[in-house]
Parts: C-alpha cells; sequence; structure tokens
C-alpha cells in the first residue's frame, strides 16, 4: 500500500530528480538536512518547557520526535555520499516516500504506525502538491502561512505572559524569604545585642556590637564607632591614615 500512494504521489518529483546532476540531487539532501536542523531545535526547545512544566507527555513525546530527526538525518548523510543513487527510480521513490512521510509526521506530531496515518497522509500531500502547482493553491498556501504565523505569534505572547507571572511568583517566593531570613537574624541580633551591617569595601557582612550612633569601616572590615555626631575618623589623626565608611544596620 505504501508503495502504491507515494507512486502516484511522487511521480513529478521523481521524474525531476532523475534530470538532475548530482550536484543538484546533493544541494536538495543539503536543503533537507538544513529543514531536519530547524526543526530538531524546535523539538529541543520544547524538551525544556516540558520539562520545566512537568509535562511528562509532552517530554516523551518530544524525545520520541528528536529521535526520528536524528533518524532521518542520518539517512539524508548515507544519501549525501552518493547523491546519484537518487537518479534510479526505485531509490528516488524509496527517498520521496521518506521524505513525505517526515513532513507529515513532524508537522502534524502524528507518530502513529504508517497503517494508521496513510489516509491522512495521502491527504496532506495531495493538499501540499496543489499549493505548489495552482495559482489558487499558492493563495491558500499563503493564507495558510500567516495564519500560522498568527497562531505562532499569539503562542508567544502566552508563554511571555505565563512567563512573566512565573517570574513574579518567583520574586515573592524570594522576596518572602529574604524577609524570614532578615527577621530571623534580627531575632539573633537583639539576643546577642549585635548588628549585622556590610562592608562597602568588599560586600561581606560583619556582626558588631549594637548600640552606638554611628559605625565606620574600613577595608579590612575593622570598625569604629561612637556617640558623637560631629566624629569622622577620615579626619581622626590616630585613624585617618586609612579610609573609612559610615555604615548602617543592614
Amino acid at each position: 500500500m505504501k508503495r502504491t500512494l507515494i507512486f502516484v504521489l511522487s511521480l513529478f518529483l521523481t521524474s525531476q530528480v532523475q534530470a538532475q546532476s548530482d550536484q543538484e540531487i546533493l544541494q536538495m539532501l543539503r536543503n533537507a538536512a538544513e529543514l531536519v536542523r530547524t526543526k530538531n531545535a524546535t523539538t529541543q526547545s520544547m524538551l525544556g518547557i516540558y520539562q520545566m512544566a512537568n509535562n511528562a507527555e509532552g517530554y516523551r513525546l518530544s524525545q520520541h520526535e528528536a529521535q526520528y530527526h536524528q533518524q532521518f538525518f542520518n539517512y539524508l548523510e548515507s544519501l549525501s555520499k552518493n547523491p546519484g543513487q537518487l537518479r534510479n527510480p526505485t531509490n528516488a521513490l524509496d527517498y520521496d516516500a521518506k521524505y513525505w512521510e517526515y513532513c507529515y509526521r513532524t508537522s502534524q506530531q502524528d507518530y502513529r504506525a504508517y497503517q494508521q496515518i496513510a489516509p491522512a497522509l495521502q491527504q496532506w500531500v495531495a493538499q501540499r502538491q496543489w499549493e505548489a502547482s495552482t495559482s489558487e493553491g499558492r493563495q491558500a498556501y499563503q493564507n495558510r502561512r500567516q495564519q500560522n504565523q498568527s497562531n505562532w505569534n499569539a503562542y508567544q505572547a502566552n508563554r511571555k505572559e505565563k512567563a512573566a507571572g512565573f517570574d513574579s511568583y518567583m520574586k515573592g517566593l524570594r522576596e518572602a524569604s529574604n524577609q524570614r531570613d532578615k527577621n530571623q537574624r534580627q531575632f539573633i541580633n537583639a539576643i546577642n545585642e549585635e548588628e549585622t551591617v556590610t562592608n562597602p569595601y568588599d560586600g561581606e557582612s560583619y556582626q558588631i556590637d549594637s548600640g552606638a550612633n554611628q559605625t565606620w569601616m574600613n577595608t579590612d572590615g575593622e570598625y569604629i564607632q561612637s556617640d558623637d555626631v560631629f566624629y569622622d575618623p577620615n579626619a581622626d589623626n590616630d585613624t585617618n591614615y586609612q579610609n573609612w565608611q559610615e555604615v548602617q544596620p543592614d
């Protein structure tokens, strides 16, 4: 059944392949390989999305699809070693059968047994050939592309909206966690009569005695405390050989 179906659908394409040079056939195979790479890149992206979403069914389907991409890519590579073999009608029919089946399965994500997809595959290929060979078909193709682009844009917008919502949710969790940590630290500091400050020179946190109106730190993490609002260690002859910056409790 498969051979009969593909023979009917691919007769015109096969005659075209027979008329091509080795270089032209090789370019055709390279174009097909580039299509596989593009589709596989999309599949790899979906694998990551399904994994993040914990969607086991979607992840399993994408894994199977990735294996199918690799299988067809390997087939193209084997043909490229001797492109002239596709001028043989039997080989050309076999290539057309595999190529149309690959395009159908990956565009429709239909990985059922061949016997189950054969009617849909026949209709799909006939539609593609009609779109390529008639003015009405080419217009229908353009309309379909525009609709697909519109659907893709809507999908991307929905993804961005969901991603923004997820980012906002995670930000809220981080802020809540940070606030709990801060409350815990302040509670412990109150018991120990300490304060936590950040050294402006190295960004590290330090524990200091609490109760002073002012605290100044140097690059070594040493600190000076004072209750005199006019005191500045940078103006003190005993300490001004180093740079000091005033710090506040975190």
